[in-house]
């Protein structure tokens, strides 16, 4: 039983292919959402949580693909966005903990795990880490080189 390195390598450009071949068209997708300027109509449905996580309203694509298909769409959504590093920390706090619902439920199905108990920590637990570092945290602008703290 020892290491095959070409059996892994295989495997790992097996994956990132197919996270390419999800990423690369949402990507586009939410590029040319943004340039018709049509992402302001579906995001308004979002603006309350975008709202309560200090997040710009456009996220709310990213947060819904993120939430209900995985990381890598929200990534793909959020990329063309330009939000700040700010934005980028509480969109990427909120989505490590709640993503992928649909499929991470039906595991969670499958283990005996109550809907109660699986879905409730990843639910509370985002909004409040997200609002605790959006209070207690101060937002880093940067400017040219430098980074100042906005106290």
């Amino acid at each position: 039983m020892g290491f095959d390195i070409k059996h892994t390598l295989q495997s790992s450009l097996q994956s990132s292919i197919l996270i390419l071949k999800l990423v690369i068209p949402l990507y586009i997708f939410a590029d040319i959402l943004i340039y018709f300027g049509r992402l302001d109509y579906i995001s308004f449905i979002f603006e309350p949580v975008t709202t309560i996580l200090h997040l710009p309203a456009q996220t709310a694509l990213a947060l819904y693909v993120g939430i209900f298909l995985n990381i890598y769409a929200a990534i793909a959504f959020a990329a063309p966005l330009g939000l700040s590093p700010y934005e980028w920390t509480i969109l990427g706090m909120f989505l490590g903990i709640y993503h992928s619902m649909l499929i991470e439920s039906a595991i969670m199905k499958k283990l005996g795990i109550s809907f109660r108990y699986a879905f409730s920590p990843r639910l509370f637990m985002p909004f409040s880490l997200a609002i605790y570092c959006s209070r207690f945290f101060v937002e880093m602008i940067v400017n040219d080189d430098e980074v100042f703290l906005n106290l």
